[in-house]
């Protein structure tokens, strides 16, 4: 179905990928991430950890977060948000 929860049944969350948070091969490389590393992204009061997912094209500075993770609001704009490498 075409339900925001349907992502939950059996055999369509298998085929769901993961979320990541996107950033720029420049901005990756200024902060010592590389591709699949784990972060903390810290916005607020809210903390969630995700994988990186490096993308070619993409503007430097900016940081694109998957819509529905828990605690973060679906448009954030003009905030500053605090991405450290997670303890592994």
């Amino acid at each position: 179905g075409s339900e925001e929860l349907s992502r939950f049944a059996g055999g369509v969350s298998e085929l769901i990928p993961e979320p990541a948070a996107g950033i720029s091969p420049v901005t990756a490389a200024e902060k010592g991430l590389e591709n699949g590393d784990w972060v903390n992204i810290e916005l607020d009061n809210h903390t969630i950890e995700t994988s990186i997912k490096v993308i070619e094209g993409m503007a430097d500075h900016v940081l694109l977060i998957p819509m529905g993770l828990d605690g973060f609001p679906s448009v954030i704009r003009n905030k500053s948000v605090v991405i450290k490498k997670a303890d592994t």
